[in-house]
């Protein structure tokens, strides 16, 4: 953690309610403290501290600090400042002395592995939505936090989706062309990892596609990347989002849980191995080449003050079947932990 200035702040405080994003968590335990999370993914935690002066920040919750900030930065309810007589915004000329009741402000950000993750919203072609989504968080890091946020391989990676016919895989219930735009540095991203899977046939379409956006031309891609033959270049992708995400630390939790984790990896591993799969934690294939597994972890936050009430520690079975002309992908959860 670092101490930052009220300019930081006010313009990380600027592009939250931008984004109609802007959130304020009490500590449990310490009610004039506040957490205000400003990314919180599988890739980064980065959240703000504020420290309030007891004293002068009294009978506030966190409904209210978020108010009091959006008033702060310009924003907010007249009525509320006219209103409520408890409120800073009536007693102390809240426009011009709020940042006085403010005691300490600090940010938290920490990087993570997230090549283990595993989040299964929509179904069909799950082998692809979840490599889309670890490709949309390592862009959104590398968007808002600057590219000293990311290394050189993700660099290269997070231009991935700014290539349409591989974004058309969202890992969401919404269309990804309203959040990414399309680019040559995507279809150059493209080919490249074409290129590295040695297929010729997608790296000559990739480059077509650049050329000329067809429709027709985007269906027939869509088509091949979630059919057997595009199944290479998932292979190449997913080794290259854990090459990018391995230099970073691993999200630790309680003995207790990682005691539970450790033994659910051990107890899958020993079910797979019975099935006559070859490998090593967390892949595993048949002996026929027909089947490939991925076991993948959803993980909470580090920092549990922040978590959604659902989040929880959960295994997932990621089984792709393939055949002539063909692939299918099931997902099984192996196991929970609340």
């Amino acid at each position: 953690m670092q101490t930052i200035t009220a300019e930081k702040l006010k313009v990380m405080l600027e592009k939250l309610i931008e984004a109609d994003a802007l959130e304020a968590v009490q500590d449990s335990s310490q009610s004039t403290r506040y957490y205000i999370p400003y990314m919180m993914s599988d890739c980064v935690e980065y959240y703000l501290i504020l420290d309030m002066d007891p004293v002068r920040y009294t009978d506030r919750n966190a409904s209210r600090l978020e108010e009091d900030l959006r008033i702060w930065m310009g924003g907010g309810s007249a009525d509320f400042i006219r209103g409520d007589s408890e409120s800073i915004a009536a007693d102390r000329g809240f426009l011009s002395g709020f940042e006085a009741v403010i005691t300490q402000i600090q940010e938290s950000r920490n990087y993570y592995q997230y090549h283990r993750s595993g989040h299964y919203w929509v179904r069909g072609e799950e082998h692809l939505r979840r490599l889309v989504y670890q490709l949309g968080s390592i862009h959104e890091k590398m968007t808002y936090l600057g590219q000293e946020a990311v290394n050189e391989r993700e660099i290269r990676l997070a231009r991935l989706v700014e290539f349409g016919p591989l974004r058309y895989f969202s890992p969401i219930n919404e269309d990804l062309d309203e959040w990414y735009i399309n680019s040559s540095d995507g279809v150059d991203a493209m080919r490249q990892l074409a290129k590295d899977c040695r297929d010729e046939r997608l790296e000559w379409l990739v480059a077509s596609f650049g050329n000329l956006p067809a429709e027709e031309l985007k269906s027939y891609l869509i088509d091949y990347l979630a059919s057997d033959r595009g199944f290479v270049f998932c292979q190449e992708l997913q080794k290259q989002v854990e090459e990018a995400s391995r230099p970073y630390a691993t999200r630790r939790f309680s003995n207790r849980l990682e005691a539970w984790a450790q033994q659910e990896r051990r107890h899958i591993d020993g079910s797979l191995r019975k099935r006559g799969l070859i490998g090593r934690y967390p892949h595993y294939k048949s002996k026929d080449d027909r089947c490939y597994i991925i076991v993948t972890e959803e993980m909470p936050f580090e920092m549990r003050l922040l978590e959604d009430q659902n989040m929880a520690y959960r295994f997932y079975q990621q089984e792709t079947i393939l055949d002539v002309g063909h692939l299918r992908t099931k997902i099984d959860k192996l196991a929970e932990h609340r």
